[in-house]
């Protein structure tokens, strides 16, 4: 499905993901979001390069899942 700017949406498949790698973070299997990224990126859709779903995952994760304040 395309998004506004015409290119590849994978949102919603990318939603399961992000709740994997929020349970493999709370479970205290990994140290970081980047990886978790890591740990289910084999199981994502993929475009480009695997550091490009890894950073795709990544920021999917930090708006679900924010850690600072956006100023």
């Amino acid at each position: 499905m395309p998004d506004k700017s015409g290119g590849q949406s994978f949102k919603a498949q990318d939603a399961v993901l992000v709740e994997e790698m929020r349970l493999l973070i709370t479970k205290g299997e990994v140290s970081s979001v980047t990886a978790a990224a890591r740990a289910v990126t084999s199981k994502a859709q993929k475009l480009g390069s695997e550091e490009s779903v890894v950073e795709r995952l990544r920021r999917a994760y930090g708006r679900q899942y924010p850690t600072r304040r956006n100023v």
